[in-house]
């Protein structure tokens, strides 16, 4: 792929996999946490455009949260994304939960 990782889910492998050509995924979807040393990797969403990642099927970050985001709130998370040009996301949860992150407040995220 763009970054020099190997696209283990392109149309190529599933195929190959599968051996069926129509047994190919039609999104992508991305968990997302800033765990390397409290900051996002260089490869992640919340460093790229969706046009980084030179994938022919929507980009969904199906997984992030405030706790683990780098000093931002979800609601700039959110922002960043949908600024960016990936095709949705969603937290791990709206309401904070004691060490398991979560949204800054409902209302807040539902925006």
């Amino acid at each position: 792929d763009s970054f020099g990782y190997t696209n283990y889910w392109s149309d190529e492998c599933m195929i190959k996999a599968g051996n069926k050509t129509n047994g190919i995924i039609d999104f992508a979807q991305f968990h997302s946490y800033a765990q390397d040393n409290g900051h996002y990797n260089e490869h992640a969403p919340f460093h790229q455009k969706k046009e980084d990642y030179n994938l022919s099927v929507p980009i969904v970050i199906g997984e992030f949260d405030e706790e683990m985001g780098d000093g931002m709130t979800s609601v700039q998370q959110f922002t960043y994304l949908y600024g960016n040009g990936f095709d949705g996301s969603w937290e791990w949860g709206l309401e904070p939960v004691a060490n398991c992150g979560g949204c800054d407040g409902t209302e807040t995220c539902m925006k």
